[in-house]
């Protein structure tokens, strides 16, 4: 019965995969371009789908039954029913706002010990807002950022072994941004960010680390790593909701720019 919910535990802590402006959040105009743009004018970014390889580890509990959570990549497709991603981003000058926000579905299921099916419903919807600052022009260039991430996370099951979860909250965040442009044309380039907030979580934080390929002049290639962290705690008793994990794995999107 234990193995049995803790499939149920890892499938609800999956559903808290969230994509905060990976792909679209690192200013990957090439440097030649930047030089004949209007300086006062608006810059875009688009990212309409981005795929997060991402598996998790951490410690899990709904009510009094906690589990370790131990999830690859493999198991987050072998139980997605339905995402959805999105990013835009608008810069004018040293100031940027950018908005994100990710849906996504999964059913997952399993059978206990005493050969009951267990079917899960887990439902997902994460938006993000914020602003950055940009701190410095010369190679690297900075930028600090602040913003909120909005979470509604919701499980239901066939069975009563399955404990309903119905939790939103918000989380605020404030961290920094750097890119480095390097090659004979400057369409390449490496750029990372780190954050770190709380709010409705005690503790929340992320980071990336990506490689840019801008072959086009509207249209980048990146991928590198990201992980996202979460610990968030709510309720007491039967109705206590514990997730202490990490999301962490490779990304991939292209990233377009008008």
């Amino acid at each position: 019965m234990l193995y049995g919910i803790r499939r149920i535990l890892a499938a609800a802590c999956l559903a808290l995969l969230v994509a905060t402006s990976v792909a679209a959040q690192t200013n990957q105009e090439p440097e030649s371009e930047k030089e004949t743009s209007d300086p006062n004018g608006w810059e875009f970014q688009l990212a309409p789908l981005y795929i997060w390889f991402a598996g998790l580890e951490g410690n899990a509990s709904l009510g009094p039954v906690s589990a370790p959570v131990n999830m690859t990549f493999g198991d987050v497709l072998d139980n997605l029913s339905g995402i959805f991603t999105l990013h835009f981003e608008a810069r004018k000058s040293k100031w940027t706002l950018f908005t994100d926000g990710m849906h996504l579905q999964m059913k997952p299921g399993t059978t206990l010990a005493i050969g009951v099916p267990v079917s899960v419903t887990v439902k997902n919807d994460i938006v993000e807002v914020g602003g950055a600052y940009r701190v410095r022009d010369a190679q690297p260039s900075v930028d600090v950022l602040a913003g909120a991430r909005y979470t509604h996370l919701k499980v239901t099951g066939n069975t009563r072994s399955v404990t309903p979860v119905d939790e939103t909250w918000w989380d605020g965040f404030g961290g920094a941004r750097m890119r480095y442009a390097f090659g004979e044309k400057k369409n390449w380039s490496v750029s990372a960010r780190g954050d770190i907030g709380t709010g409705g979580s005690d503790l929340t934080w992320s980071a990336y680390a990506l490689v840019n390929w801008h072959f086009a002049r509207s249209v980048t290639l990146t991928g590198g790593y990201k992980w996202l962290a979460y610990d968030y705690t709510n309720g007491s008793g039967r109705d206590r909701i514990d997730w202490d994990v990490t999301y962490q794995g490779p990304i991939a999107g292209f990233v377009f720019n008008f």
